[in-house]
């Protein structure tokens, strides 16, 4: 973000000598969905004209405000902004910055990489200039290294990035020897350019589902979003149909995808169609959209339209590792004490707070370490 003391925000741009003013006071220009400025609403009150725009994704916001308030500050004729502040270190960082420019142009900026530069007739060409120099400060989309979280922005469904830290681990060793065959085909099917289909990963919980898709996407050069089941079932809403489209040769992860994915026999309703035709339907031929869904339950429970070959990439029961890797794992960590005479999830192998037990106690336990 723009690091700047309190007096440089003042003074970096020097105001006109006749600032622009407000001339339609009949309406609010603070935003609805958030606590500051809608910049459609902004425009027209300082111009009384409706504006045309200009949306631009995933830009280096700090970079973009530096090289306006550089290249194009003898423009600008006011700027309204909202930042945060670290008192400690007297550090003051834009939230979002709006530029009101000469020639009925405006710039707004959000801290989420979204720019909106906004325009008259008029001004429609130099709005496109700008819009080709901003573009240079794009962040680079790091394929298979990040995953992407759904948020309400001002403009609907945002996507905000996060880092996927890639698991440090042996896979033959924490896993059983079944799952490299189902690896080394998820890894040719999903690195496929317009391939439609579905991942079906399934086992109790420990098992390690979670640890296993984080791994495999470090190897996925494609863009990675999450979806809450909640979410999930919603796929056929318009704003989530946009999401789609926007998204074309996008892996989608849906984790404890029960309800979703449940079987529509007895079932008064269902919200299965959508994602049927998204991995296999007119949808999924154009999108090009593999989805992952992890689930606890057994195999038997869920549509069987889901199984369908052309559909189904490939389905896979995590299952407690083998005898003889568990006790390899326990060796390895010095728990050689441990369960002696069973099979063990990763959850049991890796807790370091597991205490001592033996293996008639265990059978005596309900359920499953998460």
């Amino acid at each position: 973000m723009l690091s700047l003391t309190q007096p440089e925000i003042e003074n970096k741009v020097p105001l006109k000598k006749e600032p622009l003013e407000i001339k339609n006071k009949s309406m609010s220009v603070f935003d609805d969905r958030s606590s500051y400025i809608n910049s459609h609403r902004m425009y027209f009150a300082y111009h009384e004209k409706i504006s045309n725009g200009v949306v631009l994704h995933n830009i280096h916001h700090e970079k973009a405000a530096k090289w306006i308030e550089t290249e194009l500050g003898n423009l600008i004729v006011k700027k309204h902004y909202k930042y945060s502040t670290i008192a400690r270190i007297q550090k003051y960082d834009y939230i979002n910055v709006i530029y009101l420019l000469e020639n009925e142009l405006m710039i707004d900026i959000e801290d989420n990489g979204y720019i909106v530069i906004r325009f008259s007739e008029k001004s429609e060409a130099s709005a496109m200039e700008i819009d080709k120099k901003l573009r240079k400060f794009a962040k680079p989309q790091k394929s298979g290294r990040n995953i992407y979280l759904l948020t309400q922005g001002q403009f609907g469904i945002d996507l905000l990035s996060i880092k996927n830290k890639k698991p440090t681990m042996d896979l033959s060793m924490n896993y059983n020897d079944d799952l490299l065959d189902v690896h080394k085909h998820l890894l040719k099917t999903l690195n496929k350019k317009d391939k439609s289909g579905l991942v079906l990963l399934h086992g109790i919980p420990g098992t390690g589902k979670s640890t296993y898709i984080r791994y495999l996407l470090h190897s996925i050069k494609k863009k990675v979003i999450f979806l809450s089941p909640h979410i999930a079932g919603n796929l056929d809403s318009p704003s989530m149909t946009t999401l789609l489209v926007d998204n074309p040769n996008s892996i989608f992860i849906i984790e404890d995808a029960e309800e979703l994915i449940k079987s529509r026999e007895g079932s008064a309703t269902s919200n299965i169609s959508m994602l049927l035709n998204l991995t296999d339907g007119m949808l999924g031929e154009s999108l090009g959209i593999q989805v992952i869904c992890t689930f606890n339950t057994k195999v038997c429970n869920i549509d069987k339209a889901l199984l369908r070959k052309g559909r189904l990439i490939a389905s896979y029961e995590f299952k407690p590792l083998s005898y003889s890797k568990t006790q390899i794992l326990l060796d390895k960590f010095g728990n050689n004490k441990l369960f002696r005479e069973t099979e063990c999830t990763l959850a049991e192998i890796y807790c370091e707070d597991r205490s001592l037990e033996t293996t008639q106690d265990r059978k005596k336990q309900i359920g499953f370490i998460n």
